[in-house]
């Protein structure tokens, strides 16, 4: 039988509210990415080939440790594990910006994936923690909605930060 706390309207609204904000910034550091491979690549002198192998590796860890990170939900307490694995994002897109070779760029690109991974199951169960049944499908749509606003709107306004201010920076303040 499933265990459900409905908290306070104040503590459901706090936690939508973090958890929104939290899948907002992790779609828009995933959906700058895109926008610096050119770059990244002409910089360190790989092809699309490599950068294909990263993307894939780094997709197939990142998507298959999500039923990982949604099973430690069960034993760790759900906002430590999306308040460290979003800090650990944070922290790798900061060494990712960093790299000096393809290889580091690599290395950080799957522990980006690696940390972002509690992200949608401990999510979307933090919410389920917090609000009824009834309400529980707005919840999760604002959730959802979050993401999606982090991937539609970044990619103008990284692009336009690029152009002025490098790959590098812009990818630091995306951190």
């Amino acid at each position: 039988m499933r265990q459900v706390h409905h908290g306070s309207a104040g503590q459901s609204s706090r936690a939508l509210t973090l958890v929104s904000l939290a899948h907002g910034i992790n779609h828009a550091q995933s959906a700058l990415m895109p926008l610096i491979y050119p770059m990244v690549l002409r910089e360190f002198g790989v092809g699309y080939g490599r950068l294909g192998v990263m993307l894939g590796i780094a997709s197939a860890l990142g998507g298959s440790l999500q039923l990982v990170a949604g099973s430690l939900g069960t034993v760790v307490r759900r906002p430590l594990l999306l308040g460290l694995g979003n800090a650990c994002v944070g922290v790798f897109v900061t060494l990712l910006a960093l790299a000096q070779n393809f290889s580091q760029f690599f290395l950080c690109t799957i522990a980006v994936r690696v940390a972002g991974a509690a992200q949608h199951p401990v999510g979307s169960s933090l919410l389920a923690h917090h609000f009824s049944q009834h309400k529980l499908g707005m919840a999760l749509a604002t959730h959802f909605t979050a993401g999606n606003m982090g991937t539609a709107l970044i990619p103008l306004i990284a692009a336009i930060m690029i152009s002025y201010l490098g790959w590098r920076v812009t990818t630091l303040l995306f951190a």
